[in-house]
């Protein structure tokens, strides 16, 4: 773990770059800063000995101790041999267009029903 763990202030001044960047706070958890400003926090972790990525939300959102809180539960999930995005990657699947579609037209609060 790194000996300087994150606080609310440098998550708040974390500034865009030229390049994104990340804070990692320990544990796999760091927050990622895209050139656009955008900060997200991530998990990294490994399955079968593959290095995967897991998106926890974005900052400020979810607030720092929230992501610690939701790394916590990934890392019990991986000492119990699961993966944590399992359960992700089956909600994805189990979708269909027309509820991908629905879903993505109940979203758009810009656009009248009249107009599809």
């Amino acid at each position: 773990m790194p000996t300087n763990t994150l606080t609310d202030a440098r998550c708040k001044g974390a500034k865009p770059a030229e390049k994104p960047y990340k804070l990692f706070d320990g544990g796999g958890l760091h927050l990622y800063v895209s050139a656009t400003g955008s900060r997200t926090w991530r998990l990294a972790y490994r399955v079968a000995g593959k290095p995967q990525t897991m998106s926890l939300g974005p900052y400020p959102e979810v607030s720092l101790s929230e992501a610690r809180a939701k790394r916590d539960e990934a890392k019990k999930a991986l000492i119990d041999g699961k993966d944590p995005m399992a359960p992700r990657r089956i909600s994805r699947q189990a979708m269909t267009l027309k509820e991908a579609s629905d879903a993505y037209w109940a979203g758009r609060k810009d656009v009248s029903v009249s107009y599809r």
